[in-house]
């Protein structure tokens, strides 16, 4: 299973390697350094020295930012040093460097907890809450990068709309703790049963979707299959299992859009569940031979 999440907070800078990005930093230290020293000993340059140390923190990680810091603590030192500082206490050249790169490591140790905590918000964002799979929002952009990616290379893409059946009788009859223990067992399902290509997500309710990216019409069949013996499996067991009705939608030219990809998917979900629950619905488009077939227990 994969779903691409961006690298938050790299701004404009985001494009370049994070070698380009460490020999800015070291011209931009060099640069406030030059400042420091020229602007003489009255006046205070700490401030400008986070600049460089909180952006390497959140670009670099915590041993970046330690690094970014010490190198800021050095020029700082020195501009001080050739400005002609001189200390009445020899004690205190080395007291104020001291807090000065306390100072330093504090901010790094702080944009590094913001980053962390920006990317939990981000995964909460993104992740359903329940399940552990993606949910729309992050269904939704996964999707159409690969379908502006089957675009530029002619690749078929697919799609698995699965809806559980008589999932509104199992919470009214067991209560909804049991009705959110059987979207959790589909969501383990998927996770396990699909390529690490392929991206699963629970779209809403107890609905969820697969894509699959460069699966043709067979393949994508081969899946539905396998996804649905391993969601009743348990009943061979004597354990509650699922059955599910699904929608196979495989799309040899990309749809417009994500909707349009979900809009094929649910309208075959809902033709297999017409036909009786517990069905495969399949269909390939556009194309003037689109097959669809129904397979029944």
């Amino acid at each position: 299973m994969t779903i691409s999440r961006p690298e938050p907070g790299n701004g404009p800078l985001g494009g370049i390697g994070n070698a380009a990005f460490t020999a800015l930093s070291l011209l931009f230290i060099l640069f406030i350094g030059v400042g420091d020293y020229f602007t003489g000993l009255e006046v205070d340059f700490t401030v400008f020295y986070t600049v460089p140390i909180a952006l390497a923190t959140w670009r670099l990680g915590l041993g970046g930012g330690f690094g970014i810091a010490v190198l800021c603590k050095v020029s700082q030192y020195s501009a001080k040093a050739l400005g002609g500082q001189v200390y009445g206490d020899p004690w205190a050249r080395f007291w104020n460097a001291a807090l000065h790169l306390v100072f330093f490591l504090a901010i790094v140790v702080v944009f590094h907890l913001l980053k962390l905590a920006y990317r939990r918000e981000q995964a909460f964002g993104r992740e359903d809450l329940l399940t552990g799979l993606p949910n729309s929002r992050a269904f939704a952009e996964t999707a159409d990068r690969e379908l502006r990616r089957a675009r530029r290379t002619g690749d078929p893409v697919s799609l698995l709309y699965l809806d559980c059946d008589d999932f509104k009788a199992i919470n009214d009859r067991y209560g909804h703790s049991a009705g959110d223990a059987l979207l959790c067992f589909v969501g383990g399902i998927l996770k396990v049963q699909v390529r690490e290509t392929d991206t699963p997500a629970r779209i809403g309710g107890d609905e969820f979707a697969v894509l699959l990216p460069g699966a043709d019409a067979v393949a994508t069949r081969e899946v539905a299959e396998r996804l649905r013996a391993a969601l009743e499996a348990p009943a061979t067991q004597g354990e509650r299992g699922l059955k599910a009705s699904m929608g196979a939608a495989t799309f040899l030219t990309p749809p417009d859009s994500v909707d349009a990809l979900l809009r094929a998917g649910d309208t075959l979900m809902y033709e297999a569940k017409a036909a009786g629950k517990a069905n495969i619905r399949t269909a390939i488009y556009p194309d003037s031979r689109a097959e669809t077939r129904n397979s029944k227990l």
